[in-house]
């Protein structure tokens, strides 16, 4: 896959980041929103214009700008906000004379250290407890259907929320 330069276009709901991109897999021109990025992508099969790909976008302009407007503001992990854990609003306190890593306390999630290092601790946390929560449900599930749980690993995947395979591993 090849990708083009992207760009800002004005679109009906304001500006969008347009992502062109060319697949020898794609048969058609289609149009996705990317929730990460809250980017437009443009996916071109290889011998197609860019003007194909131009009027799909515009015929679909308020579409567009509908989903785009609809995605969820993303979360910031930075000292006093507040995220969920287990549907639980958890607020960040930043404790830099501490030592530690990071940890949860009484609703809020305590990080030790550098500033810099803030953000990565907090993530490291939430896969930590992730994979204790899943483990410890996945556990129960595997028992009731007589199988053998091996591994749980926690990524951050774009498009695959989960998948076992044969061996016992999630």
């Amino acid at each position: 896959m090849s990708d083009l330069p992207a760009e800002m276009m004005l679109l009906p709901g304001g500006p969008v980041w347009i992502e062109w991109r060319r697949s020898a897999r794609a048969r058609r021109v289609s149009l996705r929103i990317d929730p990460h990025s809250g980017s437009v992508v443009v996916t071109l099969p290889m011998r197609a214009a860019r003007n194909a790909g131009m009027a799909l976008l515009m015929d679909h302009a308020h579409w567009v700008s509908d989903r785009v407007a609809a995605l969820p503001e993303a979360l910031k992990l930075v000292d006093g906000a507040a995220i969920p854990v287990s549907g639980e609003p958890h607020v960040i306190r930043h404790q830099p004379g501490k030592c530690g890593g990071a940890w949860l306390e009484a609703g809020e999630i305590h990080v030790a250290g550098e500033p810099a290092f803030l953000r990565r601790r907090v993530l490291d946390l939430l896969r930590k407890e992730a994979r204790a929560r899943l483990g410890a449900m996945a556990q129960s599930k595997s028992a009731l259907i007589g199988r053998t749980l091996q591994r749980i690993t926690v990524k951050d995947t774009r498009t695959r929320w989960g998948s076992c395979a044969p061996d016992g591993s999630l």
